[in-house]
């Protein structure tokens, strides 16, 4: 009986990766522009921060097709009139943030893990679209004062990835500790010499 359970669970396990796998089907990298996925988000909403997480942690797999961008709308006016606007353009009706627009075909309020996977799908059809076009940005150009984020700006600012301020100190300090161990040892040769 062990044996057969052991059996069952490598053939699932196999299946499982199968599938996975298929899932993961990239198309080809082109000359074509990127794709943008946007993220109206509110800050310290539980489901933008969970949108938030998702992208950053998959993004990297699709960086040749898209990228995200954010923009914060609960304390930024011009975002929200931005959000507004694009919501419009789309034919939705805003039931709250996360909104999430993708070219001019992809919309969704609200996010799960399920619809993650369903937008990286859309965004990564959006790439192999020829007519692709981006309804964000061009409804932003006439926003002048809105501001997009890049998604590690957004994630900074949840705290989701914590900001390394101290690198740029913490890499001149570690050049003087060598500086001075490599003076001082040229110091102590220069010294047992002249003895």
């Amino acid at each position: 009986m062990k044996k057969f359970i052991i059996v069952l669970v490598c053939f699932l396990t196999l299946g499982i990766m199968n599938v996975h796998a298929d899932e993961l089907e990239l198309p080809a990298v082109t000359d074509h522009e990127k794709v943008t996925i946007y993220v109206f988000r509110g800050n310290g909403c539980s489901f933008c921060r969970s949108a938030l997480t998702y992208f950053n942690q998959n993004a990297g797999m699709y960086s040749d097709y898209f990228e995200v961008k954010a923009y914060e709308v609960w304390e930024n006016s011009y975002n929200n009139e931005l959000l507004n606007d694009v919501a419009e353009q789309m034919g939705d009706t805003l039931q709250g943030v996360p909104y999430i627009v993708i070219g001019n075909s992809y919309s969704e309020n609200g996010f799960t893990s399920a619809l993650g996977t369903e937008m990286i799908e859309a965004a990564l059809q959006e790439y192999q679209n020829e007519t692709y076009v981006d309804l964000v940005k061009e409804v932003a150009q006439s926003h002048g004062k809105s501001k997009s984020e890049t998604l590690r700006e957004a994630c900074i600012k949840e705290e989701i990835i914590k900001e390394d301020r101290n690198s740029k100190y913490d890499t001149i300090i570690i050049l003087g500790i060598f500086a001075v161990v490599l003076g001082g040892g040229a110091a102590l040769v220069a010294f047992s010499r002249k003895k």
